[in-house]
């Protein structure tokens, strides 16, 4: 178990070094890319690529509640979308009615909610002063390297027991 824990401690640092290449150049996909997994961004990509071949007319708007129609171009689908802007919701026709799901995030088994975002901004700050400074000479990198080695198994051993006593 402990063996399984700790691969998939690595595996999600290795996932959180990656950054997905972009296929369009657009600022929200790039934001998108850096929320989700690779596995959700490159859906979520490849449904934004193909959105941009449908087209929106507006059907109703009541109060804070708006519908409109969406269709395809050249096809004679179409599917009816409504917005509730008093809980800035959105229900599709032909999709699960509330489709942004925190479990699909990169950070949804962590726990991550925005005010845990100041701890990892100032960890991500450490990080990158660390690798400036760890970087500047290979004794100094081998030695950088080592360290974070054993601060991460730490790290790791933490919440496994953070965990084991959430769990009794």
């Amino acid at each position: 178990m402990a063996g399984w824990a700790e691969k998939e401690a690595l595996e999600d640092l290795a996932t959180s070094c990656t950054i997905p290449m972009l296929r369009i150049p657009s600022n929200m996909v790039k934001q998108v890319s850096e929320i989700y997994t690779v596995t959700v961004f490159n859906i979520f990509e490849e449904e934004f690529i193909e959105s941009l071949g449908y087209y929106v007319s507006s059907l109703n708007i009541d109060g804070p509640i708006a519908i409109n129609k969406v269709m395809k171009e050249d096809s004679g689908s179409s599917f009816t979308v409504s917005y509730d802007a008093t809980d800035k919701r959105t229900q599709c026709s032909t999709a699960v009615a509330f489709y942004i799901l925190r479990r699909w995030t990169n950070e949804a088994k962590n726990g991550f909610v925005l005010d845990e975002c100041l701890r990892y901004s100032g960890l991500y700050r450490d990080a990158l002063r660390y690798a400036r400074e760890g970087s500047t000479s290979g004794q100094i990198f081998t030695f950088a390297q080592q360290t974070l080695q054993v601060a991460f198994s730490e790290i790791v051993h933490m919440k496994q027991q953070i965990v084991s006593r959430c769990t009794m």
